[in-house]
């Protein structure tokens, strides 16, 4: 029977094989951290965790999409209207003067006139180039066909935003080259590097001026449009008509006659004179053939 000295001793040994007993049955694997016993449990949060590289990639190819493609500008209408009307008019002098007005009126300015007559009747023809602020075009349209009878009237439009809007980009880039290279000769350098600078630099600006010229033509055409307009007295020809082929054809081939018989007057002209000597000559002759026959015709009887 063991002595009660022993029994406390026993006692921690029995509650120490215990306790191993149970950290064994927990571990069956052997002996580890406990943070390494959960790692199993927690692969399947690292494996929902995998698309968020490929969400980031994603992300980022879309960036790069949309620096690719960025938004397109927005270009202004740059628009050139010019047209042209022919009225009928009963007095001429009197709707030159009421167009000037309007014109006038609106801003605008005659560039370029001229009276001359058409038709057997007489009747005179004005042909006037107006110039009015595109603004106004259509207002200045609709009042000059109060004038008279609106015979024809047309209006053309033409679009030149891309042409413009080229130019004003080759502008900016042509302006930053021509700074550019005036930087580059105020810092100096050899004679050689100067010269070519130089040189590049009045290239350049030549190119710049002329980028600027097209720019104030396209503006001023923009900005202002021709319009071509043509009163007509009553005893003007208005319209050629549906025979004008046919008056041509006849007018040509009167013409070519006229012509070839001026061309036969002027044979005749020039060879009737010749003709006449001819005619002398050959009668002269005749009669000294005649005379020498006679003389032998004598002698032959004899």
């Amino acid at each position: 029977m063991p002595s009660s000295s022993l029994l406390p001793f026993r006692f921690a040994a029995s509650l120490a094989a215990a306790i191993g007993l149970a950290v064994a049955a927990c571990n069956p694997g052997g002996g580890g951290d406990a943070s390494v016993q959960f790692e199993p449990a927690s692969a399947p949060a690292s494996d929902m965790a995998m698309p968020a590289p490929s969400l980031a990639r994603e992300a980022e190819f879309g960036a790069q999409a949309g620096r690719q493609d960025p938004p397109q500008v927005q270009v202004p209408s740059r628009l050139i209207r010019n047209g042209s009307m022919r009225i009928e008019v009963d007095d001429l002098d009197a709707a030159m003067e009421a167009a000037t007005a309007l014109v006038g009126d609106a801003d605008g300015f005659v560039a370029q006139s001229q009276i001359r007559e058409q038709g057997r009747d007489g009747g005179r023809v004005a042909e006037i180039l107006l110039r009015v602020p595109a603004a106004s075009f259509e207002a200045v349209v609709n009042d000059l066909g109060g004038l008279g009878r609106v015979v024809s009237e047309s209006v053309s439009v033409t679009d030149v935003s891309r042409e413009y809007f080229d130019l004003e980009t080759r502008l900016a880039v042509r302006e930053e080259t021509v700074q550019r290279l005036r930087d580059l000769g105020e810092r100096g350098g050899d004679l050689q590097e100067l010269l070519a600078i130089e040189r590049e630099l009045g290239r350049a600006v030549e190119e710049l001026e002329s980028l600027k010229g097209q720019i104030v033509y396209y503006d001023r055409r923009i900005a202002e449009s021709d319009l071509s307009l043509f009163l007509v007295e009553p005893g003007a020809v208005i319209s050629d008509g549906a025979f004008r082929p046919v008056r041509e054809a006849l007018r040509d081939a009167a013409e070519v006659f006229a012509r070839s018989l001026a061309s036969l007057v002027y044979l005749v002209v020039f060879l009737v004179p010749w003709l006449v000597v001819a005619a002398v000559l050959f009668m002269g002759l005749r009669l000294v053939w005649k005379r020498r026959r006679d003389r032998r015709d004598p002698e032959g009887a004899s």
